[in-house]
């Protein structure tokens, strides 16, 4: 299940929130909310990290996200269930 997109002003600024696999090749986010697996803490996919979403699989193979100068593959349906905030 797809989290719910809303957007969040923050000291004036206006936040977009949805999920990692919302976000388009380059952009930038911070972890807003994760699933409690151990497997994603080990990756460095925590709240408040920044991460870049350095590409997308076709027909749903996974993400691949930079987080603290690491590349990391991740599950398409998993990174659905990972919210995160973005500018706008």
């Amino acid at each position: 299940m797809e989290p719910r997109k809303t957007r969040t002003v923050i000291d004036g600024t206006i936040f977009k929130t949805g999920s990692i696999d919302s976000l388009v090749r380059g952009e930038v986010a911070f972890i807003h909310d994760v699933p409690s697996l151990s497997l994603l803490a080990s990756l460095g996919i925590r709240l408040g990290k920044r991460v870049r979403l350095i590409s997308k699989s076709v027909a749903n193979g996974p993400l691949i996200l930079s987080i603290d100068n690491r590349s990391v593959a991740l599950d398409r349906e998993l990174a659905s269930q990972i919210t995160i905030r973005k500018q706008r």
